[in-house]
């Protein structure tokens, strides 16, 4: 019984340190919103040059690979940023998205 107890008090303590690594570890939400910001002004400049011609053939699917990137990266952001806070959260839970 004892031996029981000893090994389950280490693995609780053992999960704070992990959580608390986690933790530190996460961006702060003001950094979060700046790269998303960042992002956001590269992938408008990205489709301006897109729809003004600008390029060449080659550079067109290249460039229509970077957007689509950008775009799945600016949603990612945005999903940690609405994890952070309560309005997102409610957003998440109204459209049926998970939030864990």
């Amino acid at each position: 019984y004892f031996k029981t107890k000893i090994k389950s008090g280490e693995k609780i303590e053992g999960s704070d340190v992990e959580e608390t690594e986690k933790i530190k570890s996460k961006k702060s939400l003001k950094t979060l919103i700046e790269k998303l910001q960042e992002m956001q002004v590269l992938l408008r400049e990205k489709q301006k040059k897109l729809k003004g011609n600008i390029l060449n053939d080659e550079k067109i699917e290249e460039t229509r690979k970077e957007i689509s990137a950008l775009i799945g990266e600016i949603k990612k952001f945005n999903r940690e940023i609405s994890k952070r806070t309560l309005s997102g959260q409610i957003y998440l839970v109204l459209n049926d998205e998970e939030t864990t």
